[in-house]
């Protein structure tokens, strides 16, 4: 019976690393994207900007 509750509980502890570094990852690449995003906003600004000068 203890080998039982013992592998259940590394199968949960493996599966709650796995889903921490889900997590992990897709806030990593929700960020990235998010300054990507605000990088091409700025870049569009500027050449806005710059062809309402002239």
């Amino acid at each position: 019976m203890d080998d039982s509750i013992t592998s259940m509980s590394n199968a949960t502890a493996i599966h709650c690393i796995k889903e921490f570094l889900m997590w992990y990852f897709v806030w990593i690449l929700g960020l990235f994207l998010a300054s990507a995003f605000a990088v091409l906003n700025v870049i569009s600004l500027e050449k806005s900007d710059s062809e309402t000068e002239f």
